[in-house]
């Protein structure tokens, strides 16, 4: 079993902060407050963050030993082919062509560059590209990346 780790943006400043746990008040329910519980002393101190910025740890680091959380844009080693890390279902593709299967959980959607559909044919779990992979952003701070 892995430990859950969150990370998110720091309502009052913007900038990261990691946590273990979420708390949504619920007499806050309507008015789209979120807390993070800092992981850096575990002294139960909660932070007030940016709901729409709460992503989860993957539990895969990259191949420079990055975390890699959900949300995060990754590239492939050559910089060629670029990704997000998104969470749900998604098709496993595999050989011979007409292999597919859905699946459920953490996975790559990849960025299409104008010239290749990469997600029709380009495997999208996560354990096979992890050593082949690096993070190089996260789609809150460089939205710029999403499509070129």
């Amino acid at each position: 079993m892995r430990n859950l780790l969150f990370k998110g943006k720091r309502a009052d400043n913007g900038d990261w902060v990691e946590g273990i746990g979420i708390y949504y008040p619920k007499s806050l329910k309507n008015t789209g407050e979120c807390y993070l519980e800092s992981a850096e002393d575990y002294s139960d101190k909660w932070i007030k963050v940016i709901p729409e910025t709460v992503s989860e740890d993957i539990g895969v680091k990259d191949m420079v030993n990055n975390l890699i959380f959900e949300n995060d844009l990754i590239e492939t080693i050559d910089n060629r082919i670029k990704g997000i890390i998104k969470y749900g279902p998604y098709k496993q593709r595999g050989w011979p062509s007409s292999y597919e299967c859905v699946n459920q959980g953490f996975y790559i959607d990849w960025i299409d560059d104008g010239v290749n559909c990469w997600n029709d044919w380009m495997r999208q779990d996560i354990y096979f590209w992890k050593d082949k992979i690096r993070v190089g952003g996260n789609i809150f701070d460089h939205p710029e990346l999403l499509r070129k």
